[in-house]
């Protein structure tokens, strides 16, 4: 939480008639990081606050990032206020979580701002950037293995049994989070921790975003299948990551708890509410009420489901903000082709075809929120692509994510 004035701050106050708008009208931008120093890889708050006038509808158009790993954060909107003249204007607050890749100085590039002025015509004015000096990591008391981890981390593990049979697996979760950037996370090797005793499937890992205040979150997620090779008990070992903390300025290692297990013999699990039944004492026969409770059964899934398909399929009146058409962002991301920019603009042309076909409002949303809210499966596979190739530091391929996006767009 920041306690004083910020330390970059630039401003901007610009009359009406320098940008062609009637006079008396204005604009202040304010431009500026929570702090003027930080640690390399640690997150810091760039922030872009306009105060303007209603109807001005600003849209800022942020630069290329040179030096950074740049999150966009929502858009917050201010409470209305009034001026000496009688006239009520408004905040509108633009954030990016940066987080920068190099140390020594670094310059955030100058960006632009569109808006309307009383004519409604739009206009464009020349935002100022910013530096911030970035500091490396210290060498001392750095841990071995350390894989440049910065800022606040936690680990947490789920298993999806206590108990299992030979010849049943058993689903494990290793969920990495916090404010740090997570997704340079290695992938874990769990065959070297648990040794011959299991047999690991990996899962792909995930990488899910969110906001926390004015904090990008970040939860990269592992999962693996196990299948005990042995029965007895066993103890899933403590998963351990060194990470720096740029608040104390110090190492620190994340640690997750330790969960104990028990696999049994195949068949030696006596289901819950199992009885011994005599061979000599047949079972009364209930056939008509079983068949009556089936029957009410079925009925009760098909009215269910139904209502699921109609509640996930029918009309909805839309309350959010119209995106422009999808056409004309799949036209940006196509020259974006080759630039650390492309994914994020190709994954903003195939949202705003889920706006058109499903009026979900998806640009805010990751892709797995998406997929928990509408049921498309070429677009959230595409989605989920696209996350892998601005965040999985996996080879891609943009040629080939541009003709999956081109053929789900319909162009």
């Amino acid at each position: 939480m920041r306690t004083g004035p910020p330390a970059l701050a630039l401003w901007v106050a610009l009359a009406g008639p320098a940008l062609g708008a009637d006079s008396g009208t204005g604009l202040e931008v304010r431009v500026y990081t929570e702090q003027a120093e930080a640690t390399l890889h640690a997150q810091v708050l760039l922030r872009v606050e306009v105060t303007h006038r209603l109807g001005a509808r600003p849209r800022w158009e942020p630069p290329v990032f040179e030096g950074f790993w740049a999150e966009r954060l929502s858009s917050l909107g201010g409470a209305l206020e009034g001026r000496s003249a009688g006239e009520v204007v408004r905040t509108t607050t633009f954030r990016r979580a940066l987080f920068p890749t190099r140390s020594g100085k670094l310059v955030i590039e100058r960006s632009l701002l569109h808006y309307r002025d009383e004519d409604d015509l739009e206009q464009t004015l020349e935002v100022p950037g910013a530096e911030l000096r970035v500091r490396p990591l210290p060498e001392q008391g750095r841990p071995e293995g350390f894989q440049n981890i910065v800022g606040q981390l936690r680990i947490e593990t789920q298993l999806s049994a206590t108990e299992i049979e030979l010849g049943e697996s058993l689903e494990v979760g290793v969920d990495i989070y916090g404010t740090a950037n997570s997704w340079d996370v290695a992938t874990l090797d769990l065959e070297a921790l648990l040794g011959e005793a299991f047999e690991v499937f990996p899962d792909p890992p995930l990488l899910v975003l969110g906001e926390q205040g004015d904090r990008l979150t970040a939860r990269r997620t592992f999962r693996f299948q196990l299948v005990p090779q042995e029965t007895g008990f066993h103890r899933f070992p403590v998963i351990t990551m060194a990470h720096f903390d740029p608040d104390a300025r110090g190492y620190r290692v994340a640690r997750s708890e330790a969960i104990s297990f028990r696999v049994l013999a195949a068949g030696a699990r006596v289901p819950r509410g199992a009885r011994a039944s005599s061979p000599h004492t047949p079972a009364p026969t209930q056939l008509p009420w079983l068949l009556i409770g089936g029957i009410v059964a079925l009925v009760g899934t098909l009215s269910g489901w139904s209502l699921a398909r109609w509640w996930r399929h029918g009309p909805r009146v839309w309350q959010g903000p119209t995106p422009p058409p999808p056409r004309t962002l799949f036209e940006t991301a196509r020259a974006a082709l080759g630039t650390e920019r492309f994914p994020a603009l190709l994954a903003q042309a195939v949202k705003a075809r889920i706006h058109v076909c499903h009026r979900l409002d998806a640009q805010a949303l990751c892709s797995e929120e998406i997929a928990a809210r509408i049921d498309d499966r070429q677009a959230v596979d595409l989605l989920r692509a696209l996350d892998r190739a601005r965040f999985g530091r996996c080879e891609s391929h943009p040629e080939e994510l541009l003709a999956s996006a081109q053929r789900y767009l319909e162009l």
